[in-house]
């Protein structure tokens, strides 16, 4: 149940951070925003690979796609 509370706080996180990238003028502040948001993301598919207890080779084919 660990891992949910851990991807529920970053989903959290991520809605958060669009919501600030929405409202935000600067394009740069925009850029940031995003990048953050993409690597929020990464560690969600990290955090699903590891609940499921996905191996190399799995994590590779889903990637792939």
């Amino acid at each position: 149940m660990l891992q949910h509370t851990k991807i529920n706080s970053l989903v959290e996180k991520i809605m958060e951070l669009k919501q600030k990238e929405v409202a935000e003028p600067n394009q740069q502040e925009k850029t940031r925003i995003n990048n953050q948001v993409e690597g929020i993301e990464k560690a969600i598919d990290k955090a699903v690979y590891e609940l499921y207890g996905l191996s190399e080779d799995d994590i590779k084919v889903i990637e792939s796609e």
